[in-house]
C-alpha cells in the first residue's frame, strides 16, 4: 500500500483490494472443530481459484458454483462468505450498468450480497472492507441511511480510508 499520492494518505479501492490479499482475510478459521484433509484444502484453493477467474468473466453462475462447493467443504472457512458477497455485488451492479438482468434479480443479488456480507461479520469480525461493502450494497439497494451506518464503521475502522473516492471508483466499475 505504498503508492499512495502525494497529496493523500487515504485508501482508494485498490489498496481495500490488496488488503483483502493479505493473510488477515484470506485462510480457515478452526478452532475446536476437525481438522480439514489435505484433499479438502486442495479442493478449496481449487474452487476458489475457478470462482474468481468465473467472477473475473463476469460468469455469475459457475463463479456462485464454486463459492458454494467451498461452503459445503467448510463453511467457516475465513471469508468466504465476503468473497461470495461481493460476487453477488458485482453481478448486481455490472447487470444493472448493462440492462442484463431484471429489475427484481438486480435486488434479489444485492439482498444475498448483504446476508452474506453480514454472515461473514457474524462469524469473522469487524474488519473496514466489510462495512465498506456493506455500504455499497446498501446504496445499491437505496437505503441510504444503512449504508452511511455502514459507511461510517469502515472509516471508524480505519481512519485512512477515503470513503468518497472509494465509492467513485466503484460505481466507476
Amino acid at each position: 500500500m505504498e503508492n499512495r499520492s502525494n497529496n493523500s494518505n487515504t485508501m482508494d479501492m485498490k489498496e481495500l483490494s490488496e488488503a483483502l490479499n493479505k493473510s488477515e482475510l484470506s485462510g480457515s478459521k478452526h478452532d475446536d472443530e476437525k481438522p480439514l484433509y489435505n484433499k479438502d484444502i486442495k479442493n478449496i484453493s481449487a474452487f476458489l481459484k475457478k470462482a474468481e477467474l468465473f467472477r473475473c468473466e463476469h460468469n455469475w453462475e459457475e463463479a456462485f458454483k464454486k463459492y458454494n462447493e467451498v461452503i459445503s467443504l467448510d463453511p467457516n472457512f475465513l471469508n468466504i462468505f465476503y468473497e461470495r458477497g461481493f460476487t453477488y455485488l458485482l453481478a448486481a451492479c455490472i447487470n444493472k450498468y448493462n440492462n442484463s438482468f431484471k429489475d427484481n434479480e438486480i435486488v434479489n443479488n444485492l439482498k444475498i450480497a448483504v446476508e452474506d456480507i453480514n454472515k461473514q461479520i457474524k462469524s469473522s469480525g469487524d474488519h473496514y472492507v466489510y462495512y465498506f461493502i456493506l455500504g455499497l450494497a446498501y446504496k445499491q439497494l437505496g437505503n441510504l441511511e444503512s449504508a452511511k451506518i455502514n459507511f461510517d464503521k469502515a472509516k471508524g475502522l480505519n481512519k485512512e480510508i477515503d470513503i468518497k473516492k472509494c465509492i467513485l471508483r466503484f460505481d466507476k466499475r
